[in-house]
This record gives structure tokens, sequence and C-alpha cells, in this order.
């Protein structure tokens, strides 16, 4: 059986594009850690608040019902339904909630909200379930599936509905809308590791419209953009998986991961951004001059605006009271390059300074879409630079245009998503050393609201050598070998001779074999080399990382996955289980995803190479994976009806 795939691009998708993300409204960089492991996504509020909302389990295992507690996420069961799709809707008194049935259209519930201590609530039921959700105000009636429950609050004739669900299957619904699914790993990780970090933020410090509406995030751009499982696929959930509870901190305190589609050659200080607020340590302009091996794939990365005298002055003087006609115009600069205020110059011979990013855009304009230049892409530009007197000053044609010409689009702040692809693609750097570029004096950390996987983050290289290496000759004494330096002394320690890494102990003899140094395990070959890569030993694989150090849980290789055990290294094979999910590994050690047998049984590993559990599709046939991710065939009984399926396993219908 083979499974066919269609996977599209992406263009990285900017966060913030809305002005609400303004830090000038929060100056909490005393942000502590989230003491719940649920987040809470706003998916329908105001404007978009809903009478009714669609609900279908995926692939249609049920429902229960009842009222999560608004304080800790606790869930409070009231009843169950086996069928696979239900609506929520406002009832007939002005304080019900109904849920029923869309097959048959039976109410299997009214609740009578009182106060908001409890919300009604509804969550799949299953082995593997998530829901399709489907509401006329959101996505354009398109279904969109997420996991976690939903939560529904009565205001007036609409409901606000929430999405509660796990921070780590959170981040599995940003990564792939925020950053192309088939970018680089290490990209994909770094995203990772911001999205959980901005989430975990928002769980602690939570917008005020968001706060008002009882939840953490919005599902948009001006938070980050969350559209949940749909657009997944193994190099997402690898990313995050091998991230598990990273977030990023400063001083001890989470930090506001902020990141935009590109900067056009520096970030900035968020001060310089968004005015008003305190400057963030940790959110400090960097010069980034890695965006420059990916610009050629960025749609408008180099971008003109033209805009008129006569719409220039109406915008100033919608803004300043008094304004004359514009005749001069001149920016001002950060020390990036970077544009932090601009000062234009009337008939009536008096200045008017914008500064930030929101009264740059009141001169400029919004710019609304990655493929069209409608507005001010980004703070990175210049204004006729070729036209501008020895002090600066543009002087702006009598009924003519004046041209903007910048590089970039986003706020400017954190990271850069295309940045970020070009150190992974281009330079070879990792997830963390990313997050470190971008973000000054930080640190990554993992929260423990949840389980962890192994950890996967590279460990630390050993003690760096003078480029050149140590000079001096080798010396053999019985079946020891030393090393004696041009000082006279034996090498100890680490040594770089002639282009290799070696170790020697406090005696001066080299090793070979399993070495222990800081905690971290080294292989040096019979030689002395220190090992990189597939090392077999004693029957058992092992892998080492560049740095020499042992691996353990995943590691990612040659476009395969594998999974080292925690305690001593070596190489897994067969079935795993970590995360609360199931795992095969093959004969080679490599991941294994689509249908595999084993054991005289079929199997069906999704795109994560999580094994699944209840209804699968594969080319275009259903297929049922029993609890123990083995495929039914024969007629057994699902949700109390009887299946009938072929000895291939598909799908024949109803007994």
């Amino acid at each position: 059986m083979k499974i066919i795939k269609k996977i599209t691009g992406f263009t990285a998708i900017l966060l913030a594009v809305c002005v609400v993300i303004s830090l000038s409204s929060i100056d909490t960089a005393s942000a502590n850690m989230p003491s719940r492991r649920m987040i809470r996504a706003g998916l329908n509020w105001n404007s978009t608040a809903v009478p009714s909302a669609d609900l279908a389990n995926n692939p249609g295992s049920g429902f229960e019902w009842g009222t999560f507690n608004t304080t800790n996420d606790n869930f409070t069961h009231h009843g169950t339904t086996e069928a696979g799709r239900v609506v929520v809707s406002v009832g007939n008194a002005s304080n019900e909630i109904t849920i029923r049935r869309v097959d048959t259209n039976e109410v299997l519930a009214t609740f009578t909200q009182n106060g908001t201590a409890e919300l009604f609530g509804v969550r799949p039921l299953g082995e593997n379930p998530s829901t399709r959700y489907r509401s006329n105000a959101r996505f354009n009636n398109a279904n969109y599936t997420f996991f976690g429950g939903f939560r529904f609050e009565r205001r007036g004739n609409l409901l606000t509905v929430v999405n509660v669900v796990d921070l780590e299957y959170y981040v599995k619904g940003v990564v792939p809308y925020e950053m192309g699914p088939l970018w680089h790993i290490e990209a994909l990780r770094a995203q990772a590791i911001a999205a959980r970090s901005f989430g975990a933020f928002r769980m602690v410090n939570p917008k005020a419209a968001a706060r008002d509406n009882r939840f953490d995030v919005c599902i948009e751009a001006c938070c980050q953009v969350y559209w949940g499982r749909r657009s997944a696929n193994t190099n997402t959930n690898q990313a995050i998986i091998s991230t598990h509870g990273m977030v990023v901190t400063h001083n001890g305190r989470l930090a506001e991961t902020l990141y935009s589609s590109s900067h056009g050659g520096a970030s900035e200080n968020n001060e310089n951004v968004w005015t008003g607020g305190a400057p963030r340590p940790y959110l400090r302009g960097v010069i980034d001059n890695f965006e420059q091996d990916v610009a050629h794939q960025i749609t408008l990365y180099n971008w003109n605006l033209s805009v008129s005298q006569t719409l220039l002055t109406q915008r100033v003087q919608t803004a300043r009271s008094g304004a004359g006609t514009i005749t001069w115009i001149r920016a001002e600069f950060t020390p990036t390059g970077n544009v932090h205020s601009v000062i234009v110059y009337d008939s009536n011979s008096r200045e008017f300074t914008f500064r930030g990013r929101a009264q740059l855009q009141s001169l400029f304009g919004v710019q609304t879409t990655a493929n069209t230049t409608n507005g001010m892409r980004s703070q990175r530009f210049t204004i006729n630079g070729a036209d501008a007197n020895e002090l600066g000053w543009v002087a702006v044609p009598p009924g003519g245009n004046i041209t903007i010409s910048g590089t970039g689009w986003g706020h400017n702040v954190g990271l850069s998503q295309w940045g970020a692809l070009s150190m992974a693609r281009e330079h070879g750097r990792t997830g963390e050393q990313i997050i470190h570029h971008y973000f000054t004096g930080v640190e990554i950390i993992r929260l423990t609201l949840s389980p962890a996987p192994p950890s996967s983050q590279p460990p630390s290289a050993p003690p760096s050598a003078p480029p050149q290496g140590a000079t001096g000759s080798w010396q053999q004494s019985g079946n020891n070998r030393t090393f004696l330096l041009s000082s006279g002394q034996n090498a100890t320690g680490w040594q770089h001779i002639e282009g290799e890494r070696y170790f020697f102990n406090n005696s001066g003899v080299m090793q070979t074999g399993w070495v222990r140094e800081n905690g971290l395990w080294y292989y040096l070959r019979s030689t002395g080399v220190m090992a990189t890569g597939f090392v077999v030993d004693g029957g058992e694989t092992y892998y080492l990382r560049s740095t020499g150090t042992m691996a353990t849980g995943w590691v990612e290789t040659n476009g395969h996955w594998y999974f080292f055990n925690g305690n001593t290294g070596a190489m897994v094979t067969g079935w795993i289980q970590c995360c609360g999910e199931w795992y095969f590994m093959n004969h080679t050690g490599a991941m294994a995803t689509g249908w595999i047998q084993t054991g005289g049984h079929w199997y069906f590993l999704n795109d994560s190479g999580a094994m699944a559990t209840g209804w699968v599709e594969s080319d275009g046939q259903w297929y049922y994976m029993r609890s123990n991710g083995s495929m039914a065939t024969g007629t057994i009984t699902i949700n109390r009806e009887r299946h009938r399926f072929a000895s291939d396993g598909r799908w024949l219908g109803r007994a």
C-alpha cells in the first residue's frame, strides 16, 4: 500500500501584522512561568462570536460534554454521545447553551450558564481524538482540525469559543502556518521554540482583549497564527518533538519571543518600533546578513513605495493639527540602519515628527499582503536617498511624489523567519544557535508542565583548541601513547593535533574507547581520534554528534530520524514509546512512517511517526486501527455499530 501526499509550499507568515501587538501596552518583562499545561486559544470572540459552532470528531468517535473550570481548566463530565458530529448553539433562554446531534437533530443537553467560574465545554472521544471545527465567522466556513476541547461562553445571543489545548499540541498548530512546513528542520526547531515561548508568555501575560474574553492568545497574526493540525507534517512535528518544552528566558523570566518574516538587513530595539514601551534587554537590534543568501526567494524583499505630496499632506494634517502643505521630509536612523523617526517640514515653516512603527504607517500606509506594496513593509528604508541635501532633507515635489525604497517585511523585532532559514540551510546553524543570534542574552530551558521526551538538544562541545593545533611529537611507551608538547610537557585533556581531536588523561596517556568528560560521553577510535557519526561498539550502534558528544533521544541525520536510549545511548530498533505515542524504528534504526507489517500485523504510522489508532484514510480507502495499533479485518464493533473490513483492511461498510 502506498501513501500519496500533496504538500503545498508556504511562504513565511508575518507575526503581528496588526498594530495590536504593540509592546507599549505590556511592560511586564517580569513574566513568571505558567502553572498550567493547557493554553486557551480564542477561536471566536467579540466581532467573530457566533450563534453556533459545528464540531465533527475526526474520524467520528463521539463527544463528551460538561464544564471547564475557568481557573484551572479542569473538565467536569456531564454526558456522552456516540454521534460523530454535533452543533453547539445558543438556547431559547438568555443564559442557555444547547448541544444537539446533527444526524437526528436531537437535543442532547441544555446548559444554563450561571456566572463564569464553570463554562460549557465539549471534548472529542476515541483513541486518537481531534475535532474538525467549523463556524461561519472564521475560516470562511471551512473545516479546520484542532486537538483539545472547546469552551463556550454565551454573551448576549452569541458564543465566545475557546480551544483549550495542551501547549505542545498548540505549537503543532502554529509552526506549519508561521513557517514553510518543508523548510530546514533547524529553522523549524527555532520557530517551534519561539512559538512555544510566545504562547507561554501570553499564558501569564494575556492582552487585555484576550483577558476580557478569558483566553490567552488569539489565532491570527496579531498573536501568532494557530489554525490547528491540518498542515502539520513530519518536519514540523519532529521539530516540535525534538524541542519539547523548550522556552526562551532572560534573567529567569519568560521572554516574549517576537518574530516576523524578514528584517531587510537588521532587527531593531523594541522601543524604536513600539514607542512608549520599556526597552526589553533581549529585544535588541542585531545586524542580519543571513537574509542576503535567500533574498532571491523572498517576494518583494526589495520594495518601493510612491507617495504623492497631496496624500502625504493629507495624512500629516489628519495626525497633526494646523499642518500646511508638506515641502520637505527627512528620515532619522538607528545605529543598525533602520528608521526610527521621520520629520516633515510644511509650508508654514513648522516641523512635525513621526516616531515608531504606528506613526510611520500613518504617513506611508500599512502593508497588508505579501505580494503587493501598498504600504510601508518595514522600518528599513530610505526616502529618495540620492536627492537628499547635506542635512538629509529631501524636497517633496509640488504636485509630485516621493519614493520610499526599502528591504524586508515585518516589524523588525526579534527573529527573522527567512534569516532563520538561511542560518539553518546555508550556514549549518542549529535551532538553539538561531534563537541566541536574534534574542540577546537569553537562555533556553525546558518547562516541566508535562512529561518531556529525552533531550535532543546538542550538548556543549569539548574545550576548543587553538586554531593551529598543538605542536610537538608522539611518544610510545609500551601500550601507552603520549604526546610531548613543544613546551616539554605531556599533553592532557582535549588536544587538536594534525586536524583531529584526541583526549589524554591526567597522566598524559592517549585514550581510546569511551571517555566521560564533564558529564558527557565521547568515543575515541583505536587510533585515538574522536569519533563523529555512527559508531558500532559491543554489538550496539551509537551516534556521536559533530561535537563528539554521544547523542540520546531523537536525532535527525541523512533525512531520517533515529532514537537513542536515554541511559545507554544505544540505538533503538522496533517499537518505542515516547511522549505518549508509539513509534517504530526499522532494522536500520530509522523511524518508519506509513504502512508497516511486523509480528504478523499491519500498522499505520502518521507523518510524525506516531502509531495511528482509530480510523485512517489512505489512498481514498478507510481502515480501522485497533487500540494496540493493529489493522482490523473481518467484522468488528466500533461505537456500538458493526463494521465489515476486507482481508487487506479496507472498510466495506456497516454490517
